[in-house]
This record gives C-alpha cells, sequence and structure tokens, in this order.
C-alpha cells in the first residue's frame, strides 16, 4: 500500500466502509466539514520529508493543532474551544479522589512526598 492509499484508507475508503460516504470521507460541498490539521513542526513527527507518512504513521493526539467537526472549530491552536480543559482536568481529579477514598486506596505511597 502507497503512503498515498495509506491516507485514503483512512478518508474516503473508510467512509465507503462505514456506508457513510454521501456525508463523509472527502471535502466537498454538502458533505460534513471533519477535518483536524497537525502541526508539521513537532519534534516527534522530525524529519518531517513525507507529510503523509507522518500523518500516516506517526501523527496522533498532541500533534493536531485545529479540528473542525461539521464545520465548527472544537479545536484551536490545540486547546478545546468548547470546554475548559482546566476546569474539566479539575473535575476529573476531584471524582478520582473520591472514588480513591470511597475503595480505601488511601493516600499515594512516601515516593510522592516531598
Amino acid at each position: 500500500m502507497t503512503r498515498q492509499e495509506a491516507v485514503r484508507a483512512f478518508t474516503s475508503w473508510a467512509a465507503y466502509g462505514a456506508r457513510q460516504e454521501t456525508d463523509l470521507g472527502s471535502l466537498e460541498p454538502g458533505k460534513r466539514a471533519d477535518l483536524v490539521v497537525r502541526q508539521r513542526d513537532a519534534a516527534e513527527l522530525g524529519p518531517g520529508l513525507d507529510p503523509a507518512h507522518q500523518l500516516v504513521s506517526i501523527g496522533h493526539g498532541p500533534t493536531a493543532d485545529t479540528v473542525l467537526v461539521n464545520g465548527q472549530i472544537v479545536l484551536e491552536r490545540g486547546r478545546s474551544t468548547r470546554v475548559s480543559e482546566a476546569d474539566v482536568m479539575a473535575a476529573a481529579r476531584a471524582s478520582v479522589g473520591r472514588l480513591a477514598d470511597r475503595i480505601g486506596l488511601g493516600t499515594p505511597g512516601r515516593w510522592l512526598r516531598r
């Protein structure tokens, strides 16, 4: 499989396989505008000789710069446009703390203390 075919496998072929090719898989008028724009200069993507190879083999969540879902920007410059990430993390930490207390995990071991 060529790199270009691999990109198609993640886009138009995947949409076809899911029977969603009329709505997804390519950027065309009338289709949903779901798009991920990745950073090209992230260190983990180096040396950056082939963008298709980077996208298929190396690119992952942290390299997403901008994400559009149905034409709406939901991630911009790597940050959510819909929720406060700090608030979500604070709520998650509090939830995990309550769960740990409830099941008796107790406080972290000595290696976490200063």
